[in-house]
Order: C-alpha cells, then sequence, then structure tokens
C-alpha cells in the first residue's frame, strides 16, 4: 500500500493495483496550486 498526500485532505491510495483518490478539491484550492491535477491517477475517487 502506498499513501500520497497532496495538500489540505487531498490523499491517494494505492492498493491492489487501484489507485483511489480522496478529496480531490486542487483545482481551486489555492494550496495545492503547485499539483499536475492531470499527472493524477485515479480508478475510483472519493468525496
Amino acid at each position: 500500500m502506498k499513501v500520497t498526500y497532496y495538500g489540505h485532505s487531498c490523499f491517494s491510495v494505492l492498493a491492489n493495483g487501484k489507485n483511489i483518490l480522496f478529496d480531490p478539491f486542487i483545482t481551486a484550492n489555492e494550496l495545492a496550486k503547485n499539483i499536475d491535477v492531470d499527472a493524477i491517477k485515479a480508478d475510483y475517487i472519493l468525496i
């Protein structure tokens, strides 16, 4: 399992070949302006 923190409350978990993205408030978030949203891969997105 691999956990990646993107800022604020956004993070992803890679487990068993699936990537789950939690709370992806990135584009309009000033604190996450350095994150390339197109580079984040997600099989599932939970909000």
